[in-house]
């Protein structure tokens, strides 16, 4: 067995690749110590927390078409984050950071005060809200006076909680850059502005992570689309899988 510190980083339904990549780290004897999540990478992080596995999580996701109602059609998302966080009480009542199985840091964008907060404590479903919160499609998520919103604005590989910790850093980035690639609708617009954006926030903090693993095959989904989860989930199963296949063990805190 050994424990990996884990980052997960936003990219709306492409999030659900993380769980495929944690279940094949799982299989390979990797326990889960603290998750540092964004965004999707939040939520999921959140439902690993919460003692659920990524099957079922997934079932879950299917279930409730969290992801995809969070896609906007006609210009507005299926569901608001008001519903979303009633969705979300219904997986966890007590609504606390300290009711879960291990640590989780949720990271969101400030707009008020121009940085990324990091939440560990207290009220678990405002924060994940306000991580998840798309600039342009939902309002700021309001918390102690201050604007928040998709922490992947500033920072979509969030892992600064974990750069003094002895323990093996793992990172996965669900947002593959692709060149060359062209748009001609307004949200294939902002799909890839989004990701431009994301990515650029990424480069550095890639090469802090013992294990760094983007599964490229995610650039057929787009942030905006409507898919099948469980393809998306395969995606980020076989990646990893063949990996570690390919690897064997994931190196030791290189860098700490």
């Amino acid at each position: 067995m050994q424990p990996i510190n884990l980052v997960l980083s936003g990219g709306g339904v492409r999030g659900v690749a993380h769980l495929g990549v944690v279940k094949a780290l799982q299989q390979r004897g990797m326990v889960l110590e603290a998750i540092s999540g964004v965004s999707s990478g939040a939520v999921a992080g959140a439902f690993l927390a919460g003692g659920y596995t990524p099957d079922e999580i997934l079932q879950i996701l299917i279930k409730r078409d969290l992801f995809q109602l969070l896609q906007p059609q006609n210009g507005h998302p299926v569901m608001t984050l008001e519903k979303l966080g009633n969705v979300l009480l219904d997986y966890f009542p007590d609504n606390r950071f300290e009711r879960l199985n291990f640590p989780l840091i949720v990271s969101s964008s400030d707009l008020t005060q121009g940085h990324s907060d990091f939440f560990t404590a207290g009220e678990l479903i405002r924060p994940l809200l306000a991580s998840s919160s798309i600039p342009v499609l939902f309002e700021p998520v309001l918390i102690d006076g201050n604007q928040l919103v998709d922490g992947g604005v500033l920072n979509n590989l969030p892992v600064e909680p974990f750069l003094e910790e002895d323990v093996t850093l793992v990172g996965v980035h669900v947002n593959p850059w692709v060149k060359g690639r062209s748009v001609n609708t307004a949200f294939a617009l902002m799909d890839r502005l989004m990701s431009l954006g994301a990515w650029q926030t990424v480069k550095a903090r890639k090469k802090l992570c013992d294990l760094y693993l983007e599964p490229p095959d995610l650039c057929r989904f787009g942030v905006f689309d409507k898919v099948d989860m469980e393809d998306i989930f395969k995606v980020g199963y076989d990646f990893a899988s063949k990996y570690m296949e390919r690897v064997g063990s994931i190196p030791q805190s290189q860098f700490r």
